[in-house]
């Protein structure tokens, strides 16, 4: 190890490339990386594991892209957090002298997610899901459709994010305030209270059973004691295709619906924030969609308070011409 760290100090300051692409292309971060491995290994393995498909390049248009692990595709957010981790590990590097310059690693845009569950999509989908659900062979299915109905429901209602949801204990439901409280999350801004609604408070009353405390929605499988993403998706895509929405909306969209619909009846940016459980107000902007339509009519009202007065002095000048 220190000859690798020796090998990279000895080169030439002048030589040092700033870009990241010749960075890249030449493997000075990955000999201080992978040589700094001792001190990197500690850290979560959610953090490092993108190392392994760091070198892998995708062709784009004519030019070679950097697209740390291939499997994630195109997700913009995913690849920002990769290059955001390596940025860091770079400048330990620097602190712990193993390079003794850091190239600048530029973040790829982000672009807000277009679609949200549209109020006809909701309908359909409470719709479906307040039937039986059927099997392939058109029997009743047991399981039915919890819990992906409660979940959709709190989603659009309360705005909590799908682990978030799946984590809900009984505990933290405040039935007389009307509040439900998520002790963590994400951000150190998840732990917040989110509004109670009539309709999730009845869709939770059904799956009471005279319990006070534990997991709202617990699993036998699982070594949390609480279901994952893996028990709603399946019944999501059921619903959604039964329901004729498109294939582009995703369930994380009726989180959007609630911070858009929340801001348009509010308009108060800070109580949306803190409901959504953001820091940032560019993070609040992401879920919050601009509404065309409202602007549309906000201009044909300042266009009729406009032509008032101009049809007011035509009938005036009409009835003094009538009078000469």
């Amino acid at each position: 190890m220190a000859d690798a760290t020796a090998g990279v100090a000895r080169l030439p300051g002048r030589r040092k490339p700033r870009r990241w692409r010749r960075w890249r292309s030449r493997g000075y971060w990955k000999t201080a990386v992978c040589h700094g491995a001792e001190k990197f290994l500690p850290w979560p393995a959610s953090r490092t594991a993108f190392l392994n498909g760091c070198s892998r390049y995708r062709r784009k248009g004519g030019r070679s892209g950097f697209i740390p692990c291939a499997r994630w595709g195109s997700v913009t957010s995913v690849i920002n957090n990769a290059l955001r981790i390596l940025r860091r590990m770079l400048k330990k590097a620097q602190e712990w002298q193993l390079l003794s310059t850091v190239p600048i690693v530029k973040l790829v845009e982000e672009q807000g997610r277009e679609e949200l569950i549209e109020p006809w999509m909701e309908q359909r989908l409470l719709t479906v899901t307040a039937g039986p659900r059927l099997t392939g062979k058109g029997r009743k299915s047991r399981v039915g459709w919890e819990p992906f109905r409660t979940v959709l429901l709190i989603m659009l209602d309360s705005g909590l994010r799908p682990g978030e949801i799946f984590r809900m204990r009984w505990e933290n439901i405040h039935w007389d305030k009307g509040l439900i409280f998520n002790p963590r999350g994400k951000s150190r801004k998840s732990r917040r209270y989110v509004p109670l609604t009539e309709r999730v408070n009845v869709a939770l009353q059904d799956r009471k059973e005279g319990v006070n405390e534990g997991w709202i929605f617990p699993s036998k499988r699982a070594r949390s004691g609480y279901i994952t993403d893996r028990e709603v998706s399946k019944q999501w895509l059921e619903a959604k295709r039964l329901a004729g929405v498109p294939e582009s909306v995703v369930l994380y969209c009726a989180r959007h619906r609630f911070s858009t619909d929340a801001m348009e009846g509010t308009g108060n940016l800070m109580a949306v924030m803190d409901a959504m459980g953001h820091g940032s107000v560019n993070t609040t902007r992401i879920y919050t969609h601009s509404n065309v339509q409202q602007i549309r009519e906000a201009i044909e009202r300042r266009n009729q308070l406009s032509t008032k007065p101009v049809e007011a002095v035509q009938k005036l000048a009409t009835k003094v011409a009538t009078v000469a």
